[in-house]
């Protein structure tokens, strides 16, 4: 888990997400990538179409889509 620092609580290790009407997202497809619940502001953003920075965090999408980040 690049870049995500120490998670030692299951309420951060173990919490779904998901992202509904993207048009940066295929349609049906899922991902067992770990991500910091901190990231759902970055993926907010990015959705949106605001491209200001969110901190250290990244987004969700923005991951998925980096094929070395999988």
């Amino acid at each position: 888990m690049f870049g995500k620092g120490a998670m030692p609580y299951a309420a951060q290790l173990e919490v779904p997400m998901i992202i509904s009407n993207s048009q940066e997202l295929p349609k049906g497809i899922s991902s067992d990538m770990l991500v910091s619940n901190l990231d759902i502001g970055a993926t907010a953003l990015q959705i949106a179409k605001d491209n200001r920075a969110f901190g250290f965090y990244r987004s969700m999408i923005e991951m998925y889509n980096n094929e070395a980040m999988q």
